[in-house]
């Protein structure tokens, strides 16, 4: 199955890191701020997928596609490959993490909170799903990997070459 998300990746956790880090609230630092306090989930896009031919599997964004991708990928039994650069990254979170070295990857891939979907559908049925998706919600729904083979783990690419993350989503039971 082609992994897919609804929305931006990052910018709860990187507004989460800004309050944190005490970074003066300007013009990206109050968007990502804004991001963290007041996130939007993504219900009516979550039921009109659920709706949709070819879509295997959802959830919402709340501890980052790290956590949350992990969790699909225990239930089904299955691994994933994850390219970054095709990671959905808004421009407030590109320049922060410009501005004050963090790596954008992996605040998205770490960051929860966030809120959107993580969708799982069908390779014959991507197109169709995603082309129906962006005329009635008007952006994409932006493919960031794909499902593997059994159990062999969550891997991530950059540049076509894998790449460890030194961050990790969050684990409530860690």
């Amino acid at each position: 199955d082609i992994i897919c998300v609804t929305g931006f990746l990052g910018d709860s956790g990187a507004g989460l890191r800004v309050l944190l880090e005490r970074r003066p609230l300007k013009g990206d630092e109050r968007y990502l701020v804004r991001q963290h306090h007041r996130p939007r989930a993504h219900l009516a896009e979550g039921a009109w997928l659920a709706a949709e031919k070819g879509v295997t599997a959802m959830m919402d964004v709340s501890d980052g596609i790290d956590s949350d991708l992990r969790r699909i990928m225990e239930r089904s039994g299955c691994g994933a490959s994850v390219d970054l650069e095709d990671l959905p990254l808004s421009l407030p979170l590109k320049r922060a993490a410009k501005k004050y070295g963090w790596n954008p990857f992996e605040t998205a891939a770490s960051g929860g909170e966030d809120y959107c979907l993580l969708v799982m559908v069908r390779p014959g049925r991507f197109r169709k799903v995603a082309a129906a998706f962006g005329r009635k919600f008007g952006r994409p729904l932006s493919k960031i990997g794909v499902i593997t083979g059994a159990r062999d783990g969550l891997k991530y690419r950059l540049g076509g070459k894998p790449v460890t993350l030194k961050r990790h989503g969050f684990d409530h039971f860690g």
